[in-house]
């Protein structure tokens, strides 16, 4: 069964701290975090999605923090952006938030992360 496994590892990811390099929001424009989830034909990695979303759950409880998420959708097979500023959370924890959701993601291959980037689906691009 794959559940435990999978809710271990959050759990794991959820209360490790690990040390990145700094990254500040460059201007009230900016997402401190845009995680955009693609397709190439049959739809998005709905595992990956429902991954990234147990974490966020997970996480503010965890915190006790209400993460101003933005959730834009764009295409035809369910494809979306989470644009997240994060300014609810300190540098550091954010710097920690970053590099557990980039962790939790890395290998899945039509995921992307931006960050300090506008939400851009926002402007119609």
């Amino acid at each position: 069964m794959k559940t435990p496994k999978i809710i271990f590892l959050l759990v794991l990811l959820l209360f490790s701290t690990p040390t990145v390099p700094a990254q500040t929001q460059h201007n009230s424009d900016s997402y401190r975090l845009i995680v955009s989830f693609m397709s190439k034909c049959c739809g998005i990695d709905q595992q990956a999605k429902e991954r990234l979303d147990i974490w966020l759950s997970a996480y503010e409880k965890k915190k006790k923090v209400k993460l101003d998420r933005k959730e834009t959708h764009w295409g035809k097979e369910g494809e979306i952006d989470y644009c997240l500023k994060l300014t609810e959370l300190s540098v550091e924890d954010q710097k920690s938030f970053v590099y557990v959701v980039s962790s939790l993601l890395s290998k899945v291959k039509l995921v992307s992360l931006q960050e300090n980037s506008p939400c851009k689906k926002d402007h119609g691009e």
